[in-house]
């Protein structure tokens, strides 16, 4: 739960998706159930950081996880296996989490759901996660390439979509949905400042400086992605000139000036 707190001052616009997942845990806590959390559906403009979210919570639980794109054709056969007639047969994501792995809760990320394709001669992988999202059903999935039966309801998982309004209903309808809205000024220089203090002793040799704000502000309106590439060629620039601090011109010259830092504010 501290955990969780620190997340959320990495990612304040997240703040509604961690109150839920908090009281999640504190209900299974309360029963004393095992960790369980239902679908979840985090919506929004590209850039705002679902994915990574989904990506750091995973790694906060401790969970293995499973990153899944969903915008290129994806069978069925993904999840739950391909059969056995076929010479590359093999087992499905799924029991590979659970089946071969130590937890019944691995966590898979179904990135850009919204994009699936609805044409695929191994049948759509929406077909399968009707039943998969329904914590009933997936009691007793089995895995056509093995044919062994198992429980995947205790799985976490976490789906993106730029516009779920494609996603059709009764799949839609399986999920806790959000709508992650792009970060305000003040919730932007607060995730950046929190990479960027976590990202130096990371990328920076020893005794490296965590810059001031007005350096962490010129970068606070790029992405996660955009941040660490940033960072880390002006970490190189300073290093290259014998230096254990970061300067406005290590930044690239788009970023530089009081003009950029103006706009965005």
């Amino acid at each position: 739960l501290q955990e969780l707190d620190a997340l959320e001052n990495a990612m304040p616009h997240m703040r509604e998706v961690i109150a839920f997942v908090r009281s999640q845990i504190q209900l299974g806590r309360a029963n004393k159930d095992g960790l369980y959390i239902p679908p979840i559906l985090l919506a929004g403009e590209p850039g705002v950081g679902k994915t990574h979210f989904a990506q750091e919570l995973a790694g906060l639980l401790g969970l293995p996880v499973h990153l899944q794109s969903m915008d290129t054709d994806v069978a069925n056969t993904v999840f739950l296996g391909s059969d056995k007639k076929w010479s590359n047969s093999q087992m499905g994501v799924l029991f590979e989490l659970i089946g071969m792995g130590q937890y019944a809760n691995p966590m898979l990320i179904l990135d850009e759901l919204d994009k699936t394709s609805r044409h695929h001669s191994g049948g759509p992988a929406t077909q399968s996660l009707h039943s998969l999202l329904e914590p009933v059903s997936a009691r007793r999935v089995r895995d056509i390439s093995l044919e062994i039966e198992f429980d995947a309801s205790r799985v976490i998982w976490i789906a993106t979509a730029n516009e779920p309004q494609r996603i059709a209903a009764p799949l839609r309808s399986r999920f806790k949905e959000f709508w992650i809205q792009q970060p305000s000024a003040a919730d932007a220089i607060q995730m950046a400042k929190v990479m960027v203090t976590r990202l130096i002793p990371e990328l920076a040799p020893a005794n490296f400086q965590i810059p001031g704000r007005t350096f962490i502000v010129q970068m606070a309106h790029l992405s996660a992605r955009e941040i660490y590439q940033t960072l880390q060629e002006a970490i190189a620039k300073a290093v290259v000139n014998e230096r254990l601090h970061l300067l406005p011109s290590d930044l690239p010259a788009e970023l530089q000036g009081e003009g950029a830092q103006k706009f965005w504010l």
